[in-house]
């Protein structure tokens, strides 16, 4: 009942993120009720687990990004961007996905600039602010990941290991 509940929050999200992109309320309504009624989705979301939560981080990051996209040289964007990328890397790691959309927010924000005829943002800018909200993921999830990539792993898939393996050698070395 309480993932359900914490997943209901993505629907106003999806509803914003459907209206800024296909500038229609119907439409917006449409799509969202077309994500609402997906059966897999709310298979998934029941469960206990943390599904749901990845899946509200998920959505506030799609809803940041269309804001970067409209604002691109807004810092607030790619702040929000970075934070809420290394918070939904911490619930699910197929967020890694996302990883490399995070850049082509980037490189469309190259092209499209900011509505109402400002200048569009150079390279060096853009550059900047999407390293900024990659340390910003990295500072927030990073550590998780490493932790992961060290921990050994046993049983029949000893390729899981090597990076333990290596770890281990480095501690060695570093004495």
């Amino acid at each position: 009942m309480r993932t359900s509940i914490v997943a209901s929050i993505a629907i106003p999200i999806a509803y914003w993120i459907a209206g800024r992109v296909l500038q229609s309320d119907l439409k917006a309504l449409g799509v969202t009720g077309i994500i609402t009624l997906l059966p897999e989705l709310m298979i998934n979301v029941a469960r206990v687990g943390n599904e749901s939560l990845s899946l509200v981080c998920y959505t506030a990051m799609l809803a940041v990004a269309v804001m970067t996209v409209h604002k691109p040289l807004s810092w607030r964007g790619w702040l929000l961007l970075g934070a809420t990328l290394g918070s939904a890397l911490l619930t699910k790691a197929y967020v890694l996905t996302a990883v490399p959309a995070v850049s082509a927010v980037a490189v469309v924000s190259l092209w499209s600039g900011e509505p109402g005829g400002m200048r569009r943002p150079k390279l060096a800018e853009m550059t900047i602010r999407l390293a900024v909200a990659l340390a910003i993921t990295a500072v927030i999830a990073g550590r998780w990941y490493c932790k992961c990539t060290v921990l050994p792993v046993h049983g029949p898939d000893k390729a899981m290991t090597l990076p333990f393996e290596t770890y281990l050698w480095w501690q060695s070395a570093r004495r």
